[in-house]
């Protein structure tokens, strides 16, 4: 199960108290408390009842790695209206660190259907600009390469989305690899035979098309989870 994004606050401290309050009207700790170092503390904030996830990313200041994460997930049973968020011992004396924190809502089965089709339609996109007919055969331009970018699409489409259940994006799979690589030539010549051009390009168009269509399927079916 999916979960979209909702609220970001970024902002950094360095300081002392054990629990420190966030405001998300401000965008910032209450008051400007300072932060522990080298000891554990607890961050707390208000939140609505229909915020079902809670991530905080810490960063170096003014970097973009993230050093430590750190969530709150609402049990079933859980109505109230705060968070909080046990950070341990992890932050350094004498260093600046940025605070991101993310709220999620749950999405709907309609958004959830509404997001896989986004997804499918881009990726039906990106192959049907790496595939093509040289008029002999179907070539799949470097493999290897589509993967990755297949890989780069989905990370993109998904980066705003968490799953609930912990469940990470396991696609595409070595098996979506293996496809690219099976019909990286594949020979129409057995379908020529007493064929004119535009009959070659028409059966081609139409084996590409299912060739596409088997690839997003099989992408899906390992998005979808």
């Amino acid at each position: 199960m999916f979960f979209c994004f909702s609220t970001l606050v970024l902002f950094y401290s360095n300081a002392q108290e054990r629990t420190v309050n966030l405001d998300f009207q401000s965008s910032s700790f209450v008051n400007n408390p300072k932060i522990p170092f080298d000891e554990p503390f607890f961050i707390y904030g208000a939140l609505g009842d229909d915020i079902e996830f809670v991530k905080v990313n810490v960063y170096y200041a003014d970097k973009d790695f993230v050093l430590h994460s750190f969530d709150w997930n609402r049990i079933e049973s859980n109505v109230s209206e705060s968070f909080e968020i046990f950070v341990p011992a992890v932050l350094k004396s004498n260093t600046k660190y940025d605070f991101e924190v993310t709220t999620y809502k749950v999405i709907s089965e309609n958004e959830q259907d509404d997001l896989l089709e986004s997804v499918q339609e881009r990726l039906r996109f990106l192959l049907m600009n790496n595939i093509y007919f040289d008029g002999k055969n179907m070539i799949v331009n470097k493999p290897k390469d589509v993967h990755v970018k297949i890989e780069q699409l989905l990370e993109e489409s998904l980066q705003q989305y968490e799953s609930k259940n912990g469940i990470p994006v396991q696609a595409p799979s070595s098996l979506v690899l293996e496809e690219l690589k099976k019909q990286t030539t594949f020979k129409f010549s057995r379908f020529f035979k007493r064929t004119n051009r535009e009959e070659r390009d028409s059966i081609a168009t139409t084996r590409i098309s299912d060739y596409v269509n088997h690839l997003v399927q099989l992408i899906s079916s390992e998005v979808a989870p």
